[in-house]
């Protein structure tokens, strides 16, 4: 009675956490009467059935820490996010990376009138709580937001949503796939830049193995036209 009780009050806390993946939440569902119709099967005694219970006990455990951990984790993300945004250099150069995606080192630091090393430092403590992506290109590297970090800043500093309310993602992927060649993927995303015109970039991805690696596909000259292929509107 102990474990069943047990089972039944983990189940609950499962079906809570996977509120948000209804789809998942059906498939796990159906997987676990599988096995509980092939349970009654093989199972012909007593102490078949306490270790069946004890194993069950075990699994949903270890799911539930995995979902805690996940849980944590983001939590601890929008913490790190909050700090960061709270102090006025790393504010600065988030701000800026948001505004300037695959930027350059040597950019940031002029732009920002900031040491080469003091940069390094920062942008090091950004990569490491995962707000700051760097991708290499031959002997130059580029700095990127994450999609976690873009997003709470879109949220949270310029009261957006992460892409502009008039861009439809698939005119930007139908863009750029049809440029793309074939060996290559491309996921592309818009940037909004206060008082400006809709940027468009894209990550071309030419060696999967190797990463990603970035490349800026329009200029500010060809954005109108760019901006008027996909969908976007001027602001």
């Amino acid at each position: 009675d102990f474990l069943h009780t047990v089972n039944k009050e983990h189940l609950i806390n499962l079906t809570e956490n996977f509120h948000t993946n209804i789809k998942g939440l059906n498939v796990e569902l159906q997987n676990s009467a599988f096995v509980s119709n092939a349970k009654d099967v093989f199972v012909k005694n007593s102490q078949d059935e306490k270790i069946y219970q004890l194993g069950k006990f075990e699994g949903i455990t270890q799911a539930v820490a995995v979902l805690t951990k996940r849980r944590c984790g983001q939590s601890q993300f929008q913490q790190s996010m909050s700090n960061f945004v709270a102090q006025p250099v790393m504010n600065q150069i988030l701000h800026f990376i948001y505004e300037h995606p695959n930027v350059q080192h040597k950019r940031i630091a002029a732009s920002l009138n900031m040491k080469a090393n003091s940069l390094t430092y920062r942008i090091n403590q950004l990569i490491e709580a995962g707000c700051v992506d760097v991708y290499s290109q031959g002997k130059y590297k580029y700095y990127d937001l994450t999609l976690k970090s873009r997003e709470y800043l879109s949220k949270n500093e310029y009261g957006s949503t992460f892409l502009h309310s008039s861009v439809n993602p698939a005119y930007v992927n139908r863009y750029f796939s049809a440029r793309a060649k074939d060996h290559c993927s491309v996921t592309a995303y818009a940037s909004v830049r206060p008082r400006s015109k809709a940027a468009v970039y894209g990550i071309l991805d030419t060696k999967p193995k190797a990463g990603l690696i970035p490349q800026k596909l329009s200029t500010r000259k060809a954005l109108a036209s760019m901006a008027a292929a996909i969908g976007i509107e001027e602001e």
